[in-house]
């Protein structure tokens, strides 16, 4: 392993209809929008360049399209959901 290290794109914030803040990243410039619907059992997006399976699959996408990603909520950067108010599929 050569110790090389990847960037991360800029984590941004989008704000959901009750108020919580919903982490995601934008990668690439392909033609393609990809959105990856993940449920944040494998690791955040924060964590990808720590996963280098990952990073190739990520690198790899964003070779052809813009991936956006993002952490559901109460997963990683996204704001925690309470246990007394959990959130439905829907959300």
């Amino acid at each position: 392993m050569t110790g090389l290290v990847v960037s991360s794109p800029d984590t941004r914030y989008a704000r959901a209809a009750d108020g919580l803040h919903i982490a995601f990243q934008v990668s690439g410039e392909g033609p393609l929008d990809i959105v990856e619907i993940g449920d944040g059992t494998l690791f955040p997006i924060d964590a990808t360049s720590e996963q280098a399976r990952w990073q190739a699959h990520v690198d790899r996408l964003t070779s052809f399209s813009r991936l956006i990603r993002f952490d559901v909520r109460g997963i990683g950067l996204s704001d925690p959901v309470g246990a007394s108010s959990p959130f439905t599929l829907e959300q």
